[in-house]
């Protein structure tokens, strides 16, 4: 194997040195590639269990390496242009570039890649599609289209029974090659091959479909083309003398007569499948002069389907609405260029005969829509409008998903007609007024029927509120929810519960009476109920109704999620956690320490809310912990309460980072809890600076390290408003790329936009990101100068040994967990330790002592007792300022839910 491997990278050595003599790569890096090569060149060569991530590591390494290659030949080949510039040379090599061959080294990288991929294919692609996939999407990036072709015949061969690959090959064939005949062959083999099992075939009727689309919309460029862009004219001059030109959509028609047989083979094979034939009309769609093929497809629909299938009758519809969209907007522009023809030319007689036309025809359409609804079937499909379509389909299908679909595009189209007449100022269309009296007709039907839903009643009640009838929306909410019970009417009686004036406490009380509790629907409106109440701050019955949450939620496992919880609790974790809170801010410490207790002690739902969301189970838990350090009992009781708190939390979150996080809590409180001299740390400065603070600072940093200054700065905060954002996007590409993401993993949206997320608006998004101004001197001293401190006290001397400028920015909107930052870790720093400065927001840091810092306390006797597990919690509010030595205090920091953006800066 060693000879094999050598000789292979001695084939490598002209490529490697033209590459080298050229420029592109170092000395130093040909040996580093060639190091890289003959390392695996073993692993994929090794005659004991080869592995396929071996062969695919190779690849995007030599990948990477010809982008690499790419950029520097780039550079090269410009430098050496400007060079001759500069010198006054013409530059003649422009014109021989094309006849030109690559060098040697150019080629090496990609041919390598190829080999590297035949031997992939041959070593494990008999049994990988996503190879062979994998080696064509290269092909088409470096546009190797001789070798696509060949890997997409191999791959076929091997896998025939994968349509995309016949869809992929036949899409090369046309688009790349520009052979149509050869991409029908191909999928008319495809189709052949899957005749066995016609519902496997309708991707490739569809694509075959789209093939001869896009061959005629070719062919009608070229014709364009050909005749110099005349032809629109003179279809306009042609449509102008003599009307409609019905030779003109004949030949449209006979365009695609190739697709209208795919469409016929196609229903021929599956016939029986609305969605299917619908997809056709889709397509059709996205390409131009197509109306008439969607005519065919939707009159075949509707002639052969329609009889008992809703989504057929509403494509018909939607077609009607669609085409009556089109028409309009071609009249307009026939309007627009009559008008510019009046402006040129005076007035004739021909003309004034062309406008009393028109003006017949606008009239005679009024006319016709103004007239009651068809009934008759006996008219043509072209004839028919969308009610007239949608008042047959209920006629003739008399169902709820009928009805409640009509329902839906009447109000659509209603909605859409009103939208237009706004925007253009035109007269009221006749078919709003006939839509909404079909509306009144349908709801009035339905409700006689065994079929009268919640979504129907929904859809009514919508529509009276619309119409500013919103006592009428409320009985019609009422008679339906007396009428039908509870499992069928939930929406309803959640909707009532929101608009109605009596509020919505009555309401869902009255709904819960008479729901079955074995059914969910009880359930939804018991945690609908609970959030209404503690919404309005209604203390009666509530712990009756968490104690009949905490009994039920066991029996409807999994916890599902409401979708819309118009009052806040979307499921039973949150309730909980919310009650909890609730009580807490009411100070009612003998009830809320009942509610943690029966979720964590007494019951199983401390694991039942774990198992659903881990971080509402923390947050559970630590809302829990703050009551009882909170509390105003006897040390001795809060110390027991928050053993056995922290014992059951242990378990709860056994074999994991948490449970070990609160074991060494559990510790730290059996050992007496945390260090007596934490006051310590704090400093007030209600002076702004004077020397006696400044004495007192250094005395408290010199002992412990680290000192907390609570003071107020929102006065000059808010006088000197500073867009970070702005700021950001002014600053260097070197300062730039110092943004980072403090928040990895769960607790971080992606896609995190500086600019916009430093922004002065408060989105949704959550993040926790910093970046560092220090490269571009100019911005580094003007922001300085409009910060509201630049040293925490006048009265010390701060040496700064380099201009930088730390800034962290966190979003966390309320509603959320904390959004934890880097984890516990200490700064490799010279200096004595960084101040920061809370500009807005919060932040929380917690600091644990370093083994270095405890020899500190020992050595200068600071009275403390600190130890290696000791967590203190620091609580940073606009104004605040820490000052910490991070070498030696152990640190992290968590943005808490807030209203505004979490703003701090550090020197």
């Amino acid at each position: 194997m060693a000879e094999d491997v050598q000789a292979a990278l001695d084939e490598m050595v002209p490529a490697l040195k033209d590459l080298q003599d050229r420029g592109v790569f170092s000395s130093n890096e040909i040996h580093q590639i060639v190091d890289r090569r003959r390392s695996t060149e073993y692993d994929v060569r090794r005659s004991t269990n080869p592995r396929k991530a071996d062969y695919l590591r190779y690849i995007q390494d030599e990948m990477n390496l010809e982008a690499l290659r790419q950029l520097r030949t780039k550079k090269i080949q410009q430098e050496e242009r400007e060079r001759e510039r500069k010198e006054g040379k013409k530059d003649d090599k422009k014109e021989d570039v094309a006849g030109m061959e690559k060098p040697l080294g150019d080629k090496h990288i990609v041919k390598l890649i190829h080999n590297l991929w035949r031997r992939t294919l041959i070593k494990y692609g008999k049994s990988d599609v996503g190879l062979y996939l994998q080696y064509a999407e290269y092909c088409k990036e470096i546009k190797a289209h001789a070798a696509l072709s060949r890997i997409l015949a191999e791959a076929l061969q091997l896998f025939p029974h994968q349509q995309g690959l016949w869809i992929e090959a036949a899409s090369h064939e046309f688009f790349v090659l520009g052979s149509i005949q050869n991409a029908r062959v191909l999928m008319q083999q495809g189709l052949r091959v899957f005749s066995h099992a016609p519902e496997a075939q309708q991707d490739l009727w569809i694509q075959l479909f789209c093939l001869e689309l896009h061959f005629c919309e070719r062919l009608s460029a070229r014709s364009t083309i050909l005749q110099g862009g005349a032809s629109k004219e003179d279809g306009k001059n042609k449509e102008t003398v003599a009307g409609d030109n019905d030779d003109d959509d004949n030949v449209k028609s006979d365009r695609h007569k190739i697709a209208k047989l795919v469409y016929k083979n196609a229903v021929a094979a599956i016939p029986d499948s609305v969605s299917f034939r619908l997809r056709f009309w889709d397509q059709c769609r996205l390409f131009s002069d197509t109306e008439r093929l969607q005519q065919e497809i939707v009159e075949s629909t509707r002639t052969d389907l329609c009889k008992d299938n809703a989504e057929a009758w509403m494509a018909w519809a939607l077609f009607q609405w669609e085409r009556k969209q089109n028409r309009k907007e071609e009249d307009q522009d026939k309007d627009d260029g009559s008008d510019e023809e009046e402006e040129e030319q005076e007035e004739s007689n021909s003309q004034d005969g062309s406008t009393k036309k028109r003006s017949a025809g606008s009239i005679a359409s009024k006319g016709s829509a103004s007239k009651k609804l068809k009934s008759d079937s006996g008219d043509e499909g072209d004839a028919w409008s969308v009610l007239d379509i949608l008042r047959r389909a209920t006629q003739e299908l008399p169902t709820e998903e009928m009805y409640l679909k009509a329902v839906r595009m009447i109000t659509r189209y209603i909605a859409t007609l009103q939208q237009e007449e706004e925007d253009e100022d035109e007269d009221e269309d006749p078919d709003v007024a006939l839509g909404f009296e079909l509306l009144e007709t349908l709801f009035d039907e339905a409700a006689k029927t065994q079929f009268f839903s919640a979504d129907l009643v929904m859809e009514q009640t919508l529509l009276l509120q619309r119409l500013n009838k919103k006592e009428a929306a409320i009985k019609c909410l009422e008679d339906f929810a007396e009428q039908k019970p509870v499992t069928e009417a939930l929406k309803v009686w959640i909707y009532l519960a929101e608009i109605s004036e009596k509020g919505p406490i009555p309401i869902l009380t009255k709904a819960l009476g008479g729901a079955d509790m074995n059914h969910p629907s009880y359930y939804e409106v018991l945690l609908h109920l609970f959030g209404a109440k503690l919404e309005a701050q209604d203390d009666s019955n509530l712990l009756a109704l968490f104690q009949k949450i905490v009994l039920l939620t066991p029996g409807f496992l999994p916890i599902s999620e409401i979708e819309e919880p118009i009052f806040g609790i979307p499921h039973a974790p949150n309730a909980c956690l919310q009650f909890l809170r609730y009580l807490r801010s009411k100070g009612d410490t003998v009830h809320a320490r009942k509610v943690y207790r029966t979720v964590i002690f007494e019951s199983s739902l401390g694991n039942i809310f774990n198992e659903f969301d881990e971080d509402m189970m923390v947050t559970f838990v630590e809302e829990a912990v703050a009551l009882e350090q909170d509390s105003s009992g006897k040390k001795a009781d809060k110390r027991n309460a928050l053993v056995r708190l922290l014992e059951e939390a242990s378990k709860l979150f056994e074999d994991t980072e948490l449970g070990r996080k609160y074991q060494e809590r559990l510790r730290e409180v059996k050992l007496a809890g945390p260090p007596t001299n934490e006051g310590a740390l704090f400093l007030e400065d209600t002076t702004m600076g004077t020397g006696g603070s400044a004495n007192l600072l250094n005395e408290k940093f010199n002992k412990f390290q680290v000192v907390f200054l609570r003071r107020d700065c929102s006065g000059a905060i808010n006088r000197t408003p500073i867009d970070f954002g702005g700021l950001f996007d002014g600053l260097t590409d070197e300062d730039k790329a110092s943004w980072c993401i403090e928040t990895p993993g769960r607790n971080q949206d992606e896609n995190v936009a500086p600019v916009e997320f430093l922004g002065p608006s408060m989105p949704a998004q959550r993040g926790y990101c910093s970046f560092l101004v220090q490269k571009d001197e100019s911005a580094y001293r003007n922001t300085l100068d409009r910060l509201p401190l630049q040293n925490p006290l006048s009265g010390i001397h701060w040496h700064y040994p380099s201009s930088a400028l730390w800034l962290f920015v966190g979003r966390n909107p309320l509603g959320n967990l904390n959004l934890r930052g880097r984890p516990e870790h200490t700064d490799s720093i010279t200096n004595d330790g960084t101040w920061h400065f809370q500009y807005s927001g919060q932040k929380t840091w917690f600091l644990r002592p370093s083994q270095q810092l405890l020899d500190h306390f020992k050595k200068y006797n600071v009275a403390t007792n600190c130890t290696a597990s000791t967590r203190i919690r620091v609580e940073c509010r606009q104004g605040d300022i820490l000052c910490v030595n991070t070498r030696l205090w152990f640190h992290s920091t968590a943005i808490p839910a807030q209203e505004t953006k979490s703003i701090s800066y550090a020197r």
